[in-house]
Parts: structure tokens; C-alpha cells; sequence
């Protein structure tokens, strides 16, 4: 879906009939005060969506400041006009279940649905990949299509996509409102959802609505970026929720009593609640309750006065206080509901607690009329939900560690047996239970619901969520027995981590080098030489993107000798590629190209039916294409790019695409072609971003940065500054001294010399610390071109304007014996221009014209760019002056 648009729906589909949005059937006890701009806003929102238009409206606030109250109002009016209304929640869990609102939109569209088929509809050509989502539709249409076996990347993108068509579907029969509640618990799936959601809501009439707790914003980094995002794409509206006025506060106290309150009796409350509104209710019930607010006649009191158990500080007790007047009963299936999570099924509660359905039913209605709790239909079943989480958390405050591991143990069993036809959709559920059960859950069966869950969450593209199973269970795997067996299954796990590391920024972190190591250590001892394959593989791109550069090679070699003794070809590639990348970065330009070549060409050899190797040929190409541009055959190198784009391009792996277009931006970069080095990072962030790649959208979000300054097109360095630092802030080390390198120049590009030289003294630091020197001779010059900005300026640190002079010819010098040294002739022919350019400024033209003429010799092609143009350039200048001392020293002869 390449289009920013939603998609056309079936033509097909007549118009689906659906019934009113459960959001219309409300529990709230109090009518709605105040909110009027803010509901205003929310108007016109809905206004512009029945109009084609959509927008992310997002609702921020502190907690019980009525943003989930505010977005239910505005979504009930939603369903009176006409709007298809959905709704899903983000739960206060460490390990979030992934896309749980959306997964939640889908089951409120099917209670919503009058029929089955209906709901089949809605769910259109996607129905196959929202199973993934939720599972349960394969039980309910037992005919959809399998999923597809393709590359994680490509998997990610075809569930996001199916969610909108879905959306696309319920907005072929008029606007629908999508509610998301308490987003500052959301998943990384969730966020990248909302965000693949936002590019195509401009011309759809589709409102999404969300709610989060400002104060949680920094913690919840994924939607502080998605924000950003939405805001890029001009489609988020954002809402700041206030407490109320005092004038708002005394109606809610008029609506809750039924009478007018005297204005002393307003003040005492306000004060006491600050205006929040949930404070305002639940300091006017207790008050009520313990007969401080109205006298025997009914009326209130004139002289009320707070003490210390009344004020908002203490609201946990004022809930533990009206937790206490309940039924003993009804206390205990509350501690247990509590356990459960904010919203609860009757019949889950009913199974967890062993509870008669009567008995329970009185609880549930007396906790209902307590104001604790409220309940509404999801077809089938009831559900329930606390009336706040405050509430929830007053309730599991008062249960201690013991007794709430075995609550949870007897939930994860309820949930089994509830769910006993199908425990898919509940798998996450059960793998949160056991997980908090702890010690009193069987060891084994936790470990194998948790693993269960990753697989879940990696089908899902959720990978934070399935890294967080997986070391769960690695925590767990110590409880069992020292056997093969355990081995085996400690194996498994590390090889699923270690998948799920690649995708994110972890990769290169040092846990994930032990993780590398205990794995490598499991399967020599158990003995697997295929799987033994894919470890090195894995271990050598993790030395290399670290900048651990001898040590990523050594371990390609032995993948090498592995793929020489087994024939395998498809290791060969491998081998190849990762020498050949080490040998890049080393400085061995030579060599690197043959081994480079070697991977492509070996890869060619095989059947186009094998997939194995199509990334490493990628890769493989993609670094030849920069190792040729820096030996100085820069049209070989574009040739390069131009096959590796095409080839990537066929790849069904977006990741490949990425890879292609992120070297190809490096070399035009490299070239001083910002425009068309501009337009491969645009390209490939896009991609990138959609796909969660995190590692390369933030490497190409720093170096498209850098392109800008270099082309004049931003003027300062504090962006560009920021996303270096975002991209290694990291452990890894790859390209570092390239990378601060380019810094510098930028800071040459806008005359700050003196902010450029320290970050020239990291590269050098960094060339040390890793040995990478591909670029050491480029280093070198920059060192130099900075050095003669300050010397323009006069005196320097001590320096006079004529040593800094001196000095930065050194740096020149150094730079072309190195670059000579290496072959590295694009660098080499920089590092003469600018000594050619320097002689001449200290009237040694001759010398000049010597230092420039050997290299400029050397060139047979790239004869276009405008490194050569300006070599060329500068000699003619030289020529001509030599011309013109020529004919002067005729004159006087």
C-alpha cells in the first residue's frame, strides 16, 4: 500500500448494517460537567471526518482529570450521528499484551455485528492476516486463507496493512470513530499501528481518539514518537485536559447531591481536590458516607472542615474505606478481579474465584452499586471494569506478595480451562499470570506459555514484547533440572532472542554478546554444526556492528572453513560478505572488492528457487559500492548502486531495499551529490520508519542530517548534533570514526572550526579503539581544512595565523600518504586539492601544481564529479599561472 490513502473498499460490499456502539451504553453515575472548548474541539473533529477528512485526536491529562469520561461523551455523541464506533484499552502491565486495542477494536466490532457474516464483511481480504491479531476468527471462519510464509519485515507491514482495510471497510458505510484509551501503556505495536494508521488518514473519514497521562509521556517513549510522527503528518490534534474550574466543580457537586451547594461547602471541596474531577466525586461520596457533608434533615452542613484522612493525598485510603464496607465475600472476588487486570470477563472470575454464579452475581451488583466497579454487554458475555485504576491499585495495595502469586496461578488456570477449545488469543493472558505466580507456577510450564507468547508477539512484529517473554523465560530455565534437555530448550530460547535483537537498537549491546556466547557454548556442547552456522553468522555482524572489526573477521573465516568442508554455498556468501565488509572497514580496499565480489558472484551461481543469500548479496554489494568509490572508480561505484537497487528492489524483504538505498545514499553523499543523496535517505527513512528497522532509520536520520548541512540547506548543527548522538548512543561503533569525520565537516560547513576539531579528536579515538581506517586519510584532511579556518581568524589557542598554516599542510601531507598507502585515490585527490590550494595561498604554485598533477593523472574515470571538476579546475589555475610567469619572465628577458 504505497498510497497515503485508504485503500477503495469491495465494490462488491453492499452497505453493512451494524447496530449502535456499545460506547452508547454508559455507566457513568454523574452527568457530564464542563469540557465545553474542549468538546467544541472535538465537534469539529467529527465534523471535518463526516466530511472525508480524518485526524488522531489525542486527550492528555493527569490521572481522574475525566480523559477517559471526556473521549466516552464524544464518542457516544459519535454513535448519535451516525458513526461507527469502536473502542480498545492499554493496560498497566510490564509485559503488554501487543496491539491489545486494536485486538479489543476487533472484538467490539464483532459484538457489534448483528450476525457472524456480517463481521466477515468487515474483516474483508484481511480476515487471514487479523487472525494473527486475533485468533479466535480461525475457530469462527474456519475457511480463511493460511498466512504466508515471508521475511519477518514483510510480515510486519501486511498486518498493518490489514488493519486498514478493515478500518476501510467500516468507513464504506460511514465515519467510524476508533476509541483508544490509556495510551501510556501502550506496546511498541500499538504505536507502530497508530502511526501506519495516521499516514492515510487525511482523506478517510475515520477519527482515531486517544488518551494518556502527560505525566507519563517521557517514560512512554514510543508514543512521545509516534506523537511526533502524527504531528509531521498533520493529522494530530492534541486536547490538554485541566482541572476543573470552581464554578464547573460546584455543578458536578449540584449533580452528585441533587441540590444547589452553598459556596463555603464548594470551597472546602475544591480545595480539597484541586478541581480534578475524579477527586471531586470520590471526596463527595466520603464525605457523604461518613456524615460530614449533609445534617439530619438532609441539608449541608455550613461549618464543614476537611482533616487529614480526607485530603486527595489520601484517596487511597478514602477507597480502602469503602472497600472495607463490603461484604466479606464480595472482597475477596474483588482482590482476585483486581489480579485479573482493570477489565475482567464474568465467566473468568466466576472460574478463577470457584464462586457460585448467585453469589457472585450479588458481589459483582454490590461493588457495582459501591461505585467500584461498572459492567456493560459484550456479547457474548459481561464484562467489568474498575471505575478507575486508582481504584485497582487500592484494592492490589492490600494483598500481600504470597497471596497474589496465587491468585494469579488460579487465574492462569482459570484461563486454561475457560479457554480449553482455543487458548490462543488468551496466550499472552496466561503467560502474564504464570510469569507473576512465580515460584508457586510449574517452572516448565511457564517457560513453555512464555516462549508460546514470543512466537505470538514475533507473528505479530511485536519484538520488544516477544524479547521481554523470552528473557523471562531464560530467568526461569534455572529451576530445572541440569540435563540435555534443559540445554536444548536454553538453546531455543537464545537462538529466538537473538532473531528478535537483530531488529532493534539491543543488537549490539554487550548482553547481547553474552547471549552470543552462551549460545555458541550450548550447541558445541550439544553438538549442531547447521545451527552452529547461523550463531557465527550472527556473532560476526555483531563484532562488526560494534567496530570490533578483527574479531567479526576471524569468526567470517570460520564460517568460511565451515561452508569449504560442508559445500554449503549459501555459508560461502556469508563469508564472504562479512570479510570482505571487515576488510572494507580495516582499510584493505584490495582485498575487500575480491571478497565482495566473490559473495555476489557465488551467489549468482546458485538456483534462483534458493533464498538463502539474497541479503548478503545485498550487503555485499552495497559495501563494494562504497569500497570502489573510495579507490577512486567512482562510476564503477554508481554502476554498483544501480544493480544492488534493482536487485534489492525484486527482493520480497524490505530490509534488503533499506540496505541498498542507505549505501546508495553514503556513496552520492560521498560524491557531493547531496540532492540525489537526499532523495535515497528520504526514500529509505520511509521505509525504515514503516518497518521498524531501528538501527538504520537511525543511522540514515543522522547522515540525511549531516547532507543538509553540507548542502547549505540547514544552517545550524544542533539537529544534526542531536541524531549522532541518538545513533551512538548505542554500543555500537560501526563507521564511528567515518561518522564524526563528517560531523566535523559540518561544522567546518557553517565556520565553527573550533566546535569541529574536538569531534576530529573522537574519530581519531575511535580509529584507535577499533582500527577501522577507510576513512583515516579523509580524517586527516578535515583535520587540515578546520585548522586553516581558525588560521584565517589569526591566533589560535597560542598558535600563530602562520603555524596553524603549517600545521594544517601537515595534516594534508599525512592525509596522502595514507590514502596512498591504502589506494584510497577519492580520498587522496581531496587531501591534494586542498595542500594544492594551501601552497598556492603561501605563493608556492609550482609545488602546488606537483603535489596535484600525479593523482589527477590517475583518474580514468568519474571525470564528472565535482571532486575531479574541482581538481581540474584548480590545475588550470596553476597551468595558468605558470603561463603567465612564463611569458613575464620572456618580457624581462
Amino acid at each position: 500500500m504505497d498510497s497515503a490513502e485508504l485503500p477503495s473498499p469491495e465494490s462488491a460490499l453492499s452497505p453493512i448494517k451494524l447496530q449502535p456502539s456499545l460506547l452508547q451504553i454508559r455507566s457513568d453515575r454523574t452527568k457530564f460537567i464542563g469540557r465545553d472548548v474542549e468538546r467544541a474541539a472535538l465537534r469539529r473533529c467529527l465534523d471535518r471526518a463526516q466530511a472525508g477528512n480524518g485526524s488522531i485526536v489525542m486527550i492528555s491529562g493527569a490521572p481522574g482529570i475525566g480523559k477517559t469520561r471526556t473521549a466516552a461523551e464524544i464518542a457516544a455523541e459519535a454513535s448519535e450521528r451516525g458513526f461507527y464506533t469502536l473502542s480498545g484499552c492499554c493496560y498497566d502491565r510490564a509485559d503488554s499484551v501487543p496491539f491489545n486495542p486494536f485486538v479489543e477494536a476487533l472484538e467490539s466490532a464483532q459484538a457489534q455485528a448483528p450476525r457472524p457474516e456480517i463481521f466477515r464483511r468487515l474483516l474483508g481480504d484481511a480476515a487471514g492476516e487479523l487472525a494473527r491479531l486475533m485468533p479466535q476468527l480461525r475457530r469462527m471462519f474456519p475457511n480463511l486463507p493460511p498466512v504466508v510464509e515471508i521475511s519477518p519485515e514483510q510480515s510486519r507491514r501486511l498486518l498493518l496493512n490489514s488493519f486498514v482495510e478493515f478500518l476501510t471497510n467500516a468507513a464504506a458505510n460511514g465515519p467510524v470513530l476508533l476509541l483508544i484509551d490509556d495510551l501510556h501503556w501502550g506496546d511498541e505495536g500499538t504505536f507502530s499501528l497508530l502511526s501506519h494508521i495516521a499516514r492515510y488518514l487525511a482523506k478517510a473519514p475515520v477519527v482515531v481518539l486517544g488518551t494518556y497521562r502527560d505525566n507519563e509521556l517521557e517514560r512512554a517513549g514510543g508514543l512521545a514518537a509516534t506523537l511526533d510522527a502524527c504531528t509531521r503528518l498533520q493529522v494530530l490534534e492534541r486536547i490538554d485536559l485541566a482541572n476543573l474550574s470552581k464554578r464547573a466543580a460546584a455543578e458536578m457537586i449540584a449533580a452528585l447531591s441533587g441540590r444547589q451547594p452553598p459556596a463555603a461547602v464548594v470551597d472546602v471541596i475544591y480545595s480539597g481536590s484541586d478541581g480534578n474531577p475524579f477527586f471531586v466525586e470520590e471526596l463527595f461520596q466520603h464525605l457523604k458516607e461518613r456524615g460530614k457533608l449533609l445534617d439530619s434533615n438532609g441539608e449541608f452542613r455550613r461549618h464543614l472542615k476537611l482533616d487529614d484522612s480526607d485530603v486527595p493525598e489520601s484517596l487511597r485510603l478514602i477507597i480502602g474505606r469503602r472497600f472495607a464496607r463490603l461484604a466479606v465475600d464480595t472482597r475477596r472476588y474483588l482482590n482476585t478481579a483486581a489480579v485479573i487486570g482493570r477489565s475482567f470477563t464474568f465467566g473468568l472470575l466466576e472460574a478463577s474465584t470457584g464462586a457460585k454464579s448467585e453469589d457472585l452475581l450479588d458481589a459483582v451488583e454490590e461493588a457495582e452499586e459501591s461505585g467500584l466497579i461498572s459492567s456493560r454487554v459484550e456479547y457474548p458475555e459481561a464484562r467489568f471494569q474498575f471505575s478507575h485504576e486508582l481504584i485497582r491499585q487500592t484494592v492490589l495495595a492490600q494483598l500481600s506478595a504470597p497471596r497474589t502469586q496465587r491468585i494469579n496461578l488460579k487465574i492462569a488456570d482459570a484461563i486454561e480451562r475457560v479457554n480449553a477449545s482455543g487458548l490462543e488469543d488468551k496466550v499472552n493472558d496466561l503467560a502474564h499470570h504464570l510469569w507473576q505466580a512465580g515460584s508457586v507456577a510449574d517452572p516448565e510450564r511457564t517457560i513453555k506459555c512464555l516462549t508460546l507468547a514470543a512466537s505470538y508477539a514475533r507473528a505479530q512484529s511485536a519484538y520488544e514484547a516477544a524479547i521481554s517473554h523470552l528473557l523471562n523465560a531464560l530467568g526461569l530455565l534455572n529451576r530445572l533440572p541440569a540435563t540435555d534437555y534443559r540445554d536444548q530448550k536454553e538453546l531455543e530460547i537464545y537462538l529466538q532472542y537473538l532473531t528478535m535483537l537483530s531488529f532493534t537498537n539491543q543488537f549490539t549491546t554487550t548482553r547481547a554478546g553474552k547471549a552470543h556466547a552462551r549460545a555458541k557454548e550450548l550447541c558445541e556442547r550439544l553438538g549442531q554444526e547447521s545451527t552452529m552456522y547461523g550463531l557465527l553468522a550472527g556473532i560476526s555482524s555483531f563484532h562488526l556492528r560494534r567496530g570490533e572489526l578483527h574479531r567479526s573477521r576471524d569468526i567470517a573465516i570460520q564460517i568460511l572453513e565451515l561452508a569449504e568442508s560442508s559445500s554449503k554455498l549459501e555459508w560461502a556468501v556469508t563469508a564472504h560478505y562479512m570479510i570482505g565488509h571487515a576488510l572494507c572497514c580495516l582499510g584493505d580496499l584490495a582485498s575487500a572488492h575480491e571478497h565482495l565480489s566473490e559473495s555476489a558472484r557465488i551467489r549468482d551461481s546458485m538456483p534462483l528457487t534458493v533464498t538463502a543469500g539474497v541479503t548478503e548479496k545485498v550487503c555485499a554489494l552495497s559495501v563494494d559500492a562504497m569500497t570502489l568509490w573510495t579507490q577512486g572508480y567512482a562510476d564503477q561505484a554508481m554502476a554498483r548502486i544501480e544493480e544492488v537497487i534493482a536487485y534489492s528492489e525484486e527482493s520480497p524483504n524490505p530490509f534488503d531495499l533499506v540496505i541498498a538505498l542507505s549505501y546508495a545514499h553514503i556513496v552520492t553523499l560521498f560524491r557531493r551529490e547531496f540532492t540525489r543523496a537526499l532523495e535515497f535517505a528520504d526514500r529509505g527513512l520511509r521505509i525504515a520508519a514503516e518497518k521498524k528497522f531501528e538501527w538504520l532509520e537511525t543511522a540514515l536520520a543522522w547522515s540525511r542530517d549531516a547532507c543538509k548541512v553540507l548542502a547549505g540547506l540547514d544552517k545550524t548543527i544542533n539537529s544534526t548534533k542531536s541524531a549522532f548522538e541518538l545513533y551512538f548512543g548505542t554500543e555500537g561503533k560501526l563507521y564511528k570514526p567515518d561518522n564524526c569525520t563528517v560531523l566535523a565537516e559540518c561544522c567546518g560547513a557553517l565556520q565553527q572550526p573550533e566546535i569541529g576539531l574536538p569531534m576530529v579528536d573522537e574519530a581519531f579515538s575511535a580509529i584507535q579503539e577499533t582500527d577501522e581506517r577507510r576513512g583515516e586519510a579523509e580524517t586527516w584532511r578535515v583535520k587540515g581544512s578546520l585548522l586553516l579556518q581558525l588560521a584565517e581568524r589569526g591566533t589560535y589557542r597560542g598558535k600563530s595565523s602562520e603555524a596553524l598554516k603549517a600545521e594544517a599542510q601537515d595534516c594534508f601531507r599525512t592525509a596522502i600518504k595514507i590514502a596512498n598507502a591504502q589506494g584510497s585515490k577519492a580520498w587522496e585527490l581531496r587531501a591534494a586539492v586542498n595542500l594544492s590550494r594551501s601552497l598556492m595561498t603561501s605563493k608556492r604554485h609550482d609545488e602546488a601544481r606537483r603535489e596535484l598533477v600525479p593523482i589527477l593523472d590517475w583518474f580514468t574515470e568519474g571525470l564528472d564529479t565535482p571532486d575531479f571538476l574541482d581538481a581540474t579546475g584548480l590545475l588550470q589555475e596553476l597551468t595558468a599561472w605558470r603561463a603567465a610567469e612564463n611569458s613575464r619572465d620572456d618580457v624581462q628577458q
